[in-house]
């Protein structure tokens, strides 16, 4: 069964397929040319909204303008690139257990599903005023706010031109943070 996908990066992969890997790079566009809904080469304020509002509805289970905890999913989804990267962990964390000598470690390992994203977690990261339900303006604030980002020119819409270049900035100021953590 496919899940939902509901969190921030995966919000911004519907609209603008902020894929990392050459395997999702043809998906990048086919993303991109589905929230240009008008065709003209540059998805819109609206067209994003439209995008933050059309999977709002899907979790707004009774319609009243609002997500309330119940109205989520028991087991929050995690995207691809997020579950790989979650593995990765998991697998080197066993290895480096085992290296230590140690021969049980599925308690430990079992602590690592406190890493899975969890629908407490996703109320508590985007219930900006603390009333324990979402708006759909919350909903899509960092969804929003990484438009604003991406819109180069200011026009109030993104070219598939300024998505490449803002994922550009943004994986090199990640490989620089990367770099500076771990070598100084």
């Amino acid at each position: 069964m496919k899940s939902k996908t509901v969190l921030k990066m995966s919000l911004m992969a519907v609209a603008f397929g902020f894929a990392g890997t050459a395997a999702t790079a043809e998906g990048y566009g086919e993303r991109f040319k589905k929230a240009d809904t008008n065709g003209d080469g540059a998805v819109s304020h609206t067209e994003m909204m439209a995008q933050v509002q059309s999977k709002f509805a899907e979790f707004d289970k009774n319609g009243d303008g609002f997500i309330v905890l119940d109205e989520l999913p028991k087991e929050m989804p995690m995207g691809e690139k997020r579950s790989k990267k979650l593995e990765k962990k998991k697998a080197k964390m066993e290895m480096r257990l085992k290296e230590k000598g140690v021969e049980d470690t599925d308690a430990f390992m079992k602590k690592m599903h406190d890493w899975k994203p969890t629908r407490m977690k996703f109320m508590a990261r985007h219930d900006h005023d603390g009333d324990e339900r979402l708006s759909v303006e919350e909903f899509g604030s960092r969804m929003i706010h990484m438009f604003k980002r991406m819109d180069g020119n200011g026009d109030g819409s993104v070219t598939m031109a300024e998505a490449k270049e803002a994922k550009a900035k943004f994986m090199k100021k990640r490989h620089k943070k990367h770099k500076r953590k771990h070598h100084g």
